[in-house]
């Protein structure tokens, strides 16, 4: 970063620092002024894209929005807020700093008057973005009507998306938030298959397949899992969906699906498996389960055998000393 952006980036944040001081005395012009002049420096920042959830970095403009937000958090004058956003030059940065404010209004318990804020934006993303904390504002209050009307309106919004610049980072953050903050899994994955690069979707979908996995549904889980294109990401996500298995005490399960992934992923459900088979007495099959594990060759990395044999040795250990009390009659 040249010496001149540095400069504006700091002076940037000096003047969101300056609203900030003016915001909590009441100061309502002075501070609407000084965030003004903020984010005027801001939007002559690039704004990077993402490329994969969570973000690595954080760039000017975000950090001048995300103080922007908290401050006017700390105080709960959103229409002041909405006035300097609505000030901003650059279409996306506007957009994406009322999305913002709409989506704090929403968790402040106003879905209401955050969906009013929402609804004018024209950038579909943002507008989808903001809705999904609105529907999750909705359900809290148990207004479930109203929750599933907005959710409606995210799935219709994401399929108008496929024609906008970047559908498939914008379809992914969508598809990666809504099941994240709303729990809907079918929509997430409704979502998802709109994702037309392959990378993008094989990616979002991993996730989609690891949520059913958690909460039980493994058959679903193994279905998107197979329509993965991406081999890592397809493996990876059987190699989760194999751990919960294993996790539901369901070896058998989990070992069907290590036997299609070819890679060290699958040391973890064997641990695992080992695991349940060690805490049930099957001592036999938990040696045999540890001799297919295959130490990665990094030294760094986990030393996945000597863990399972190290389970075993201790259980077997426990269990002598515990036979050894028992007859003795002491008991254990």
């Amino acid at each position: 970063m040249s010496s001149q952006l540095l400069k504006d980036r700091s002076q940037a944040l000096e003047l969101v620092e300056i609203a900030d001081s003016h915001l909590k005395l009441g100061q309502i012009e002075q501070a609407q002024e000084n965030f003004a002049r903020a984010f005027q420096i801001a939007q002559t920042f690039p704004n990077d894209i993402p490329k994969a959830l969570p973000q690595c970095s954080v760039s000017v403009r975000e950090q001048v929005l995300n103080a922007f937000i908290r401050s006017y958090a700390r105080v709960e004058n959103y229409g002041s807020a909405v006035r300097v956003a609505r000030g901003i030059e650059d279409e996306d940065f506007q957009a994406c700093a009322l999305s913002a404010i709409a989506s704090q209004v929403a968790a402040s318990g106003q879905a209401d008057s955050a969906l009013s804020i929402a609804q004018t934006r024209e950038i579909n993303y943002y507008k989808a973005r903001a809705s999904i904390d609105i529907s999750y504002s909705y359900s809290q209050a148990e207004q479930t009507n109203k929750a599933a009307e907005i959710l409606t309106q995210i799935i219709r919004i994401a399929g108008v998306i496929k024609n906008d610049p970047y559908p498939a980072w914008m379809l992914t953050h969508l598809s990666y938030y809504v099941q994240e903050k709303l729990g809907q899994l079918d929509t997430a994955f409704e979502i998802a298959q709109l994702v037309e690069n392959d990378s993008d979707k094989a990616w979002i979908l991993n996730r989609v397949a690891r949520k059913y996995a958690k909460i039980g549904q493994f058959d679903r889980a193994i279905q998107i899992a197979e329509i993965i294109i991406d081999i890592k990401e397809k493996e990876l996500a059987l190699a989760w969906i194999a751990d919960e298995y294993a996790k539901a005490g369901q070896s058998d399960e989990a070992l069907k699906i290590v036997a299609t992934i070819d890679n060290d992923w699958k040391n973890s459900p064997l641990i695992l498996i080992v695991k349940n088979y060690v805490a049930s007495g099957q001592f036999e099959q938990a040696k045999e389960i540890a001799g297919m594990i295959k130490d990665p060759d990094d030294e760094d990395e986990n030393d996945w055998k000597w863990e399972a044999m190290r389970d075993i040795s201790c259980y077997t250990f426990k269990l002598c000393i515990k036979n050894q009390y028992n007859y003795c009659g002491m008991g254990f």
